[in-house]
Protein backbone atom coordinates (compact mmCIF):
# COMPACT_ATOMS: atom_id res chain seq x y z
CA UNK A 1 0.00 0.00 0.00
CA UNK A 2 3.19 2.44 1.04
CA UNK A 3 4.18 1.94 -2.85
CA UNK A 4 0.67 2.94 -4.14
CA UNK A 5 0.52 6.19 -1.65
CA UNK A 6 4.28 6.98 -3.40
CA UNK A 7 2.95 6.49 -6.57
CA UNK A 8 0.03 8.68 -5.93
CA UNK A 9 2.18 11.04 -4.56
CA UNK A 10 4.61 11.46 -7.69
CA UNK A 11 1.39 11.79 -10.00
CA UNK A 12 0.61 15.03 -7.79
CA UNK A 13 3.76 15.70 -7.07
CA UNK A 14 5.19 16.18 -10.37
CA UNK A 15 8.32 14.04 -9.58
CA UNK A 16 8.78 12.34 -13.41
CA UNK A 17 8.35 12.87 -16.74
CA UNK A 18 7.26 9.61 -18.12
CA UNK A 19 4.18 10.49 -21.04
CA UNK A 20 4.81 10.49 -24.80
CA UNK A 21 1.12 11.66 -25.81
CA UNK A 22 0.96 14.21 -28.41
CA UNK A 23 -0.80 17.27 -28.06
CA UNK A 24 -3.21 16.66 -30.89
CA UNK A 25 -4.17 12.93 -30.58
CA UNK A 26 -7.42 13.53 -30.90
CA UNK A 27 -8.82 12.36 -27.31
CA UNK A 28 -11.75 13.76 -25.73
CA UNK A 29 -11.51 17.36 -24.13
CA UNK A 30 -11.83 17.91 -20.47
CA UNK A 31 -13.76 20.85 -18.94
CA UNK A 32 -11.39 21.97 -16.20
CA UNK A 33 -13.82 23.84 -14.55
CA UNK A 34 -15.00 20.91 -13.07
CA UNK A 35 -12.09 19.81 -11.15
CA UNK A 36 -12.05 22.63 -8.80
CA UNK A 37 -13.71 21.25 -5.22
CA UNK A 38 -12.76 18.83 -2.67
CA UNK A 39 -12.25 15.20 -3.70
CA UNK A 40 -11.63 12.10 -1.71
CA UNK A 41 -10.19 8.71 -2.68
CA UNK A 42 -12.19 5.77 -3.05
CA UNK A 43 -11.22 3.49 -4.99
CA UNK A 44 -7.63 2.15 -6.83
CA UNK A 45 -6.93 -0.88 -8.51
CA UNK A 46 -3.82 -1.96 -10.42
CA UNK A 47 -3.63 -3.26 -13.50
CA UNK A 48 -7.47 -3.72 -13.17
CA UNK A 49 -7.17 -5.86 -9.56
CA UNK A 50 -8.64 -3.66 -6.79
CA UNK A 51 -6.13 -2.90 -4.02
CA UNK A 52 -7.52 -3.02 -0.36
CA UNK A 53 -7.80 0.29 1.03
CA UNK A 54 -7.37 0.88 4.51
CA UNK A 55 -9.09 3.59 6.81
CA UNK A 56 -6.14 6.41 6.54
CA UNK A 57 -6.39 5.53 2.61
CA UNK A 58 -9.67 6.55 2.29
CA UNK A 59 -8.56 9.51 3.91
CA UNK A 60 -6.43 10.95 1.30
CA UNK A 61 -7.61 14.08 -0.70
CA UNK A 62 -7.16 16.59 -3.43
CA UNK A 63 -8.34 20.24 -3.15
CA UNK A 64 -8.44 21.33 -6.49
CA UNK A 65 -8.45 25.13 -7.57
CA UNK A 66 -8.74 26.91 -10.92
CA UNK A 67 -4.62 26.13 -11.25
CA UNK A 68 -3.56 24.45 -8.13
CA UNK A 69 -4.15 21.13 -6.73
CA UNK A 70 -2.82 19.96 -3.04
CA UNK A 71 -2.87 16.08 -2.16
CA UNK A 72 -3.00 15.37 1.43
CA UNK A 73 -2.30 11.55 2.34
CA UNK A 74 -2.81 9.94 6.21
CA UNK A 75 -1.50 7.45 7.66
CA UNK A 76 -0.24 5.55 10.99
CA UNK A 77 -2.03 4.59 14.40
CA UNK A 78 -4.31 7.49 14.03
CA UNK A 79 -4.56 8.45 10.58
CA UNK A 80 -2.38 12.03 11.38
CA UNK A 81 -1.20 13.94 8.47
CA UNK A 82 1.65 12.75 6.93
CA UNK A 83 2.22 14.45 4.06
CA UNK A 84 0.92 17.46 1.41
CA UNK A 85 1.76 18.31 -1.14
CA UNK A 86 0.86 21.86 -3.24
CA UNK A 87 1.58 21.46 -7.44
CA UNK A 88 0.31 23.67 -10.55
CA UNK A 89 -1.53 22.06 -12.96
CA UNK A 90 -3.29 22.37 -16.58
CA UNK A 91 -5.46 20.15 -18.77
CA UNK A 92 -4.33 19.54 -22.21
CA UNK A 93 -7.18 17.10 -24.01
CA UNK A 94 -7.85 14.79 -21.12
CA UNK A 95 -4.28 14.61 -19.77
CA UNK A 96 -3.71 16.43 -16.05
CA UNK A 97 -0.33 17.65 -16.05
CA UNK A 98 1.38 18.60 -12.37
CA UNK A 99 4.19 20.97 -12.29
CA UNK A 100 6.23 21.84 -9.51
CA UNK A 101 9.53 22.67 -8.52
CA UNK A 102 10.75 18.94 -9.14
CA UNK A 103 9.36 18.66 -12.67
CA UNK A 104 6.62 17.77 -14.86
CA UNK A 105 4.42 14.55 -14.38
CA UNK A 106 1.30 14.12 -16.77
CA UNK A 107 -1.58 11.63 -16.08
CA UNK A 108 -4.90 10.71 -18.28
CA UNK A 109 -8.71 11.78 -16.63
CA UNK A 110 -10.73 8.61 -18.20
CA UNK A 111 -13.59 10.11 -16.06
CA UNK A 112 -14.67 13.49 -14.91
CA UNK A 113 -18.48 14.26 -14.11
CA UNK A 114 -20.06 16.41 -11.30
CA UNK A 115 -19.72 13.01 -8.69
CA UNK A 116 -16.17 11.37 -9.75
CA UNK A 117 -12.91 11.81 -11.07
CA UNK A 118 -11.11 8.70 -12.34
CA UNK A 119 -7.07 9.33 -13.11
CA UNK A 120 -5.06 6.41 -15.04
CA UNK A 121 -1.88 6.35 -14.67
CA UNK A 122 0.62 4.35 -16.86
CA UNK A 123 4.09 3.21 -15.28
CA UNK A 124 5.35 0.89 -18.35
CA UNK A 125 3.16 -2.51 -18.46
CA UNK A 126 1.79 -1.39 -14.75
CA UNK A 127 -1.50 0.81 -15.23
CA UNK A 128 -2.81 2.25 -11.97
CA UNK A 129 -6.03 3.97 -11.81
CA UNK A 130 -7.67 6.35 -8.97
CA UNK A 131 -11.38 7.09 -8.21
CA UNK A 132 -11.95 10.32 -6.27
CA UNK A 133 -15.71 11.70 -4.53
CA UNK A 134 -16.58 14.97 -4.80
CA UNK A 135 -16.96 16.18 -1.04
Amino acid sequence: MKQIKLLVLTVFAGLLITSCKSDDDGGDSINSGKLVGEWKLVDETYNGTAEALDVCDLLTKLVMTADTVIQTFYEGANCGLTNSYTSSYSVSGSSLITTDEDGTYEVEITTLNDAILKIKDSDGADVYVYTYLRQ
